[in-house]
């Protein structure tokens, strides 16, 4: 019953792929000649029951379990990782190039 039960939850539930890219609004990107690009993430449903259609008993599982819960956490935490690292670097940039940034305003203010 369990298994039955986890089977049934794995297939309700739409297994996701993460990625970054490049945010398509790039307010200070032009003004202040930044070479870094705000990112945000993205995701691509996979198609969970073709992709293991056939695959009976364990192996069905196993094969579900993977494509319902690891790949999407695997994906969010590698994808989240760099978005943020890459838009830490956009923000650092912006910091040091643009008269409007708060270090330049400060700096400024002395």
């Amino acid at each position: 019953m369990y298994r039955a039960l986890l089977f049934f939850l794995i297939i309700m539930l739409t297994g996701c792929a993460f990625y970054p890219k490049v945010a398509e609004s790039q307010v200070y990107a032009q003004q202040c000649q930044m070479l870094t690009r705000q990112l945000e993430l993205d995701s691509q449903q996979l198609n969970i029951s073709n992709s293991c259609s056939g695959l009976g008993g364990e192996a069905g599982m196993l094969c579900l379990a993977t494509l319902g819960v690891v790949i999407p956490a695997g994906t969010i935490l590698v994808s989240g990782s760099i978005t943020l690292v890459g838009n830490t670097l956009h923000w650092l940039e912006y910091q040091g190039r643009c008269p409007d940034s708060f270090l330049h305003k400060e700096l400024s203010a002395l």
